[in-house]
């Protein structure tokens, strides 16, 4: 094909090129038919008995050395690698003496088996791998362990950020046989510590590992557990959902690493300890958390808490910038000046004038000293290969981030901090992630000068907040300046959100006037929202005009909803039509169908398909059936299925079966939308025919279902096999869906066993499924027994599924033996549980003696809990336990504990029980941590419970000093009346 496109030779058999332009045509949305066949065998015919001539212009067919370079591959081949040094992989500890720079040998656990089976299959198709885990736990490692076993013709692309993986992504179309290295994917997808703006990184990331154009490429991350956490998080019903396309990118590409060896791979670690003297002290001072002490995590922790004080002040410093999102690189300017705010002015004037001058180069020179073969803990930062070199720029050791992250997540910051951020700090990211730090901690003045520098850096949305806190402190005049300001810098977001608080105040003078400023500002959102104006006051004509001249769809297609006039109200659907809203073309269609126009209503329905809005032509469809105009709808949803549409004839189909007209109406339907390539049709239609008395043609149906990828036809097709007495297929269909995990599948084939008394053998078939590793169907089958009543048949069942692993069986276990009042074995089987890493069991029973009055036995099994490893889950549920039990400061002592140890929830669960049970001074206590010292809490909530009303009222338009004082109105004036 592309020597024809190019040269104009045509292909010698006309068969291979028919197949690769269906494969085309399907990507472009088409179906190909036979009378595309025919026009492309016609144009093949001829372009082999005519003189060759190229089917590109020659400007776009030249090959010769004018024609444009191709891009330059992106990243490095795999031999060329340092994983240290290019990758970001912890270079090991030495032992005193030691000159080996060597990575140790390496140790696989579990979770490298599936990455090595996921780096073998990136060889056929693009695969993407991230590893969970907390810091320096072995993940780099593992990637690189991967990654260096791929082919020499494997390259490796490690972009250095967000911009750059979105640069490159758009102007690198192929990264075939490519690893997209994104260690530590936070900085793609959640950027300073806020969301991907629009999830771009994360859509761009989907596009390439689903484009087979584009591959095959190997996207290899990591995370640590509060990112990932954030990102996969399903948000509050009514929340908004700012991670949506991260959490679908990771879903089911995600991979636990564990903190620690165990097991054969702790075994196989003392036998290499032998010959390693790295590995043999790991061993021997590490116990099971061999990675964390070969990456001198201690070291780091040791060289921190042992630092002099003006190194420890760089270290503060650059740990809480760090963690409140100014990022990973701190330029020295600004860790100069924030430092000077944690050094202890006592012990500054006690030493000399030399000390003085020379204290932060100390400081310095303490912090990057690498440490027996590791990095210091904030060292100069490092440009990968092929990018320009950064001076003065310093970055915080990964875990040593992670250990100040928990010690210091309620220390209070010092205004020389948030000054020095202001005033030496660049990039806008960083800067809008600390105002709004500043401003979760109340500290407003200092939130003002941030956004203030934000805005010079470029970052608009910084504009609302200096205006919003102008509003708040009731100086509109200088917040409408500040409108004004920005919409000079072509953000109108200002007066648009002013025009709403004046709506909300019904001043709707002064809300026209501001609108008419951004309009004649040239901002097409205000001259809309003027036009709607017009329309409420009832002035059509100038409402249409107006609404026209902005173009917004959205304000065309409101204004045509509205419209009391039917003529205009078409001229306006169509210009939003036109303007590319396609609710317009369904709203165009519905009027054309209710003025008669059965044709232009099918057209714009079909229209609105086209443009990505199938509801229109589904409705229609079904209108026309709820009317009785059944044959006018069946007509249409074959014409829609002919046009590529057919999901319009399922949806029909499935209308009339619930109407029961399945011979005439729903069957025809099915075949159509089948016919048109709408493969969930199939299973319907098989069950139809199978009703019918068709099975031959049922089991056929069923087949091609499976065979698109629809496994839930599987049980049936088995359950028809059975019946026909194909009893070893049935079994390996079955066997098929267990393997792919498809245990529900299998219900229509349990049915067929139960209805013909043979219940042992759908026993006999779980239990072996078990024995195989699918302990899933065993517990399937049991929850259908304990349904039917059969107690024993379950509880039997059950104990096959925890028997091969299964903790949920072993849950229901737990259960039935507490409803059967065996608490005894209730207990057992919940430590057993919670050895095999479920600990919810064991707290439901904790959960259960209290209920019953047993507080004793219930903090027994919490603290069985958390002997046995689930310390978080157990100490959440103990200090709720102490609270209710009436030992409030054991609970707030027990709750700062955690919370010091990276566990806030159990502090938090604790705050909202007494703000219940309307404890004001304990829940003012909590409140005052999360706020002023975490900035965790939501200001509206947290300061009623914190002040009188008369300093709630002050705090809320001044805010605190660093010190936590109210800020002094005539201060705050001062600092927001610059220009």
């Amino acid at each position: 094909m592309s020597e024809w496109f190019r040269l104009g030779r045509a292909a010698e058999d006309f068969e291979p090129m028919w197949r690769l332009i269906v494969v085309l045509l399907a990507w472009g949305g088409c179906r190909a038919s036979a009378a595309d066949r025919e026009v492309w065998k016609q144009r093949w015919e001829l372009a082999r008995t005519t003189e060759p001539r190229p089917l590109l212009p020659s400007s776009l067919a030249d090959t010769s050395a004018a024609a444009p370079a191709a891009p330059q591959p992106l990243g490095m081949p795999v031999s060329d690698i340092d994983p240290v040094s290019d990758l970001e992989v912890h270079p090991a500890l030495q032992p005193g003496g030691s000159t080996d720079d060597s990575l140790p040998e390496y140790v696989p656990r579990e979770h490298d088996q599936r990455l090595s089976h996921e780096a073998e299959a990136a060889q056929e198709s693009s695969r993407m791998v991230v590893l969970v885990g907390d810091s320096s736990t072995g993940k780099t490692r593992a990637l690189w362990e991967s990654v260096k076993c791929l082919p020499a013709s494997w390259r490796v692309w490690r972009p250095a950020d967000r911009s750059a993986l979105l640069a490159g992504l758009e102007q690198q179309r192929s990264l075939a046989y490519t690893v997209l290295w994104l260690n530590e994917l936070q900085r793609y997808l959640l950027p300073h510590n806020q969301p991907d703006a629009e999830g771009r990184a994360a859509a761009v990331l989907t596009t390439l590992l689903t484009d087979p154009s584009r591959g095959p490429v190997l996207v290899l991350g990591t995370l640590w557990h509060q990112p990932h956490t954030t990102l996969t998080r399903h948000p509050d019903d009514f929340g908004p959902d700012p991670h949506q396309q991260a959490r679908a990118l990771l879903n089911g590409r995600s991979l636990a690493v564990p903190d620690t060896f165990s097991g054969e791979a702790l075994a196989v670690l003392r036998g290499l300890a032998g010959h390693d003297a790295r590995l043999d002290e790991a061993l021997r001072c590490g116990g099971q958390r061999i990675t964390q002490y070969l990456a001198g995590a201690r070291e780091l922790v040791r060289l921190y808490n042992d630092a002099p004080p003006e190194a420890r002040a760089v270290l503060d410093a650059a740990a809480d910038a760090r963690r409140l999102g100014a990022g990973e690189d701190l330029p020295h300017a600004f860790l100069y000046a924030a430092a000077a705010g944690y050094l202890d002015a006592g012990h500054w004037a006690a030493q000399t004038d030399a000390w003085r001058a020379s204290w932060f180069a100390r400081a310095l020179a303490y912090t990057s000293q690498p440490c027996r073969g590791i990095p210091g803990p904030l060292t100069a930062k490092v440009s990968p290969p092929g990018q320009l070199a950064v001076t003065d720029v310093y970055r915080l050791a990964d875990y040593l981030h992670q250990h100040t992250s928990r010690v210091r997540w309620r220390s209070p910051l010092p205004a020389g901090f948030w000054n020095a951020a202001a005033d030496h700090l660049t990039s806008p990211s960083a800067l809008a992630a600390l105002a709004r730090a500043a401003e979760h901690r109340l500290r407003l003045r200092h939130a003002y000068r941030l956004n203030e520098a934000a805005v010079r850096a470029g970052e608009a949305e910084a504009w609302w907040k200096l205006i919003w806190q102008q509003v708040l402190r009731g100086d509109f005049a200088r917040a409408e300046s500040l409108a004004h300001q920005m919409a000079g810098a072509g953000h109108f977001e200002g007066l648009r959100g002013l025009v709403r608080l004046l709506n909300q105040q019904q001043n709707e003078q002064e809300a026209e006037r501001l609108l008419q400023a951004a309009a004649d500002a040239g901002d097409t959102a205000s001259l809309a929202l003027l036009g709607m104006k017009r329309m409420e006051a009832g002035r059509w004509d100038e409402a249409e005009r107006l609404v026209r001249q902005s173009g917004e769809p959205w304000a065309l297609l409101q204004l045509a909803e509205d419209a009391t006039d039917s003529a205009m109200a078409e001229r306006l659907f169509r210009a939003a039509a036109d303007a590319g809203e396609p609710d317009a073309l369904q709203a165009l269609s519905q009027a054309r169908e209710e003025a008669g126009d059965a044709e232009g209503a099918e057209r714009l329905a079909l229209e609105a398909a086209e443009a990505g809005e199938p509801a229109a032509a589904r409705e229609l469809a079904l209108q026309r059936e709820r009317t009785g105009e059944w044959e006018a709808a069946r007509k249409f949803a074959l014409r829609a299925a002919a046009s590529g549409h057919p999901d319009v004839a399922h949806g029909l189909a499935e209308a009339r079966t619930q109407a029961g007209d399945v011979k005439e109406g729903a069957v025809g339907l099915y075949e159509a939308a089948a016919d048109a390539g709408h493969t969930a049709s199939l299973v319907p239609l098989a069950w139809l025919r199978e009703r019918a008395g068709s099975l031959d043609e049922a089991a056929q149906l069923y087949q091609a279902a499976v065979d698109t990828g629809h496994m839930g036809a599987i049980g049936y097709l088995a359950r028809l096999r059975e019946q026909a007495g194909d009893r070893k297929e049935a079994e390996r269909l079955c066997w098929i869906a267990v393997e792919a995990s498809h245990t529900q599948a299998l219900q229509p084939f349990w049915a067929v066993w139960d209805q013909e008394d043979r219940p042992q053998r759908a026993e006999q078939f779980a239990l072996r499924a078990a024995e195989a590793g699918h302990p899933e169907v065993a517990r399937h089958l049991a929850y259908l027994r304990e349904e039917a009543g059969d107690h024993q048949a379950s509880i039997r069942l059950h104990q096959a599924a925890a028997d091969a692993g299964d903790t949920r069986s072993l849950a229901a276990l737990v259960q039935l033996q507490e409803q059967a009042n065996a608490h005894e074995a209730a207990e057992q089987l919940a430590l057993r549980a919670a050895r095999a890493g479920d600990a919810e069991s064991l707290l439901g029973l904790a959960r259960d003696r209290e209920d019953a009055g047993h507080l004793e036995q219930a903090e027994r099994l919490c603290r069985a809990a958390a002997d046995l490893g689930h310390a978080e889950a157990a100490g959440r549920y103990l200090v709720q336990l102490q609270e209710r039990s009436g030992r409030p400061q054991e609970a707030e002592r027990h709750g700062l504990r955690l919370a010091d140890a990276g566990d806030t929830e159990a502090l938090w669960q604790l705050l909202q029980l007494r703000k219940r049970v309307d404890d004001r001074e304990g829940a003012r206590r909590l409140y005052q941590i999360f706020t002023l010292d975490a900035g965790l809490a939501r200001l509206d909530y947290a300061i009623p419970w914190m002040y009188d009303e008369e300093t709630a009222r002050r705090v809320r338009c001044f805010g605190l000093e660093a010190d936590g004082t109210p800020t002094d109105p005539d201060q705050w004036q001062e600092a927001a009346s610059r220009p």
